[in-house]
C-alpha cells in the first residue's frame, strides 16, 4: 500500500505538468504556483486527504507548449517514458491524453485543464495504470493558482 501511495503522489506531481501551457488568447504566468490535488481511488476503502504541490515555473518554461513540458521534468533516477498522444485548445481550455512507462508498469491518462485566468485553473486527470496484471484507476481533481510572481530561492 505504501507503494501505491508513493506512486500515487509522484503522479499526482508529475500530471501537474499541464499547468504550464499556452490556452486561449493568454499564457499562463511564470511564478510560483500553488496545486491542489484530491485523488479518489474507486473501490479503495482509503481516504487520501488533498494534497498540496508547490511549483516553480520559469518564463523559460511558460513560453513552451505542454508537449515539451512532458519530457523534462522526471524524477532524478527515475527511468519514466511520458509522451502526450492528443492535446486539443478550445477557448480556456485544455484536453489531453498520453501515457506512461515505467519499469513498475504502464499508464494511460486523460484529462482537463480550465484556465479561468492566466494565474489560476482547474482540471481532472483520470489515470489507470497496470501493475503486475492489475488495473489501478484514480481520478485526481487539481485547482492551481499563483501565489507570487517570483519564486522563492
Amino acid at each position: 500500500m505504501k507503494y501505491f501511495l508513493a506512486l500515487a503522489a509522484a503522479a499526482s506531481l508529475w500530471l501537474c505538468l499541464p499547468t504550464v501551457c499556452r490556452a486561449g488568447n493568454f499564457q499562463v504566468q511564470p511564478g510560483w504556483w500553488k496545486i491542489i490535488v484530491t485523488i479518489n481511488m474507486p473501490g479503495m476503502p482509503l481516504h487520501i486527504p488533498p494534497q498540496t504541490v508547490r511549483k516553480c515555473i520559469t518564463p523559460e518554461q511558460a513560453a513552451h507548449g505542454l508537449q515539451q513540458m512532458m519530457h523534462p521534468q522526471a524524477n532524478p533516477g527515475e527511468r519514466q517514458v511520458c509522451k502526450l498522444t492528443s492535446v486539443t485548445t478550445h477557448g480556456q481550455q485544455v484536453r489531453y491524453r498520453g501515457s506512461c512507462s515505467m519499469p513498475q508498469g504502464n499508464t494511460s491518462f486523460h484529462g482537463y485543464m480550465h484556465y479561468d485566468s492566466p494565474d489560476q485553473f482547474h482540471g481532472q486527470v483520470s489515470t489507470a495504470t497496470n501493475m503486475a496484471g492489475r488495473v489501478l484507476q484514480m481520478r485526481e481533481g487539481l485547482q492551481g493558482r499563483r501565489v507570487a510572481a517570483v519564486c522563492p530561492r
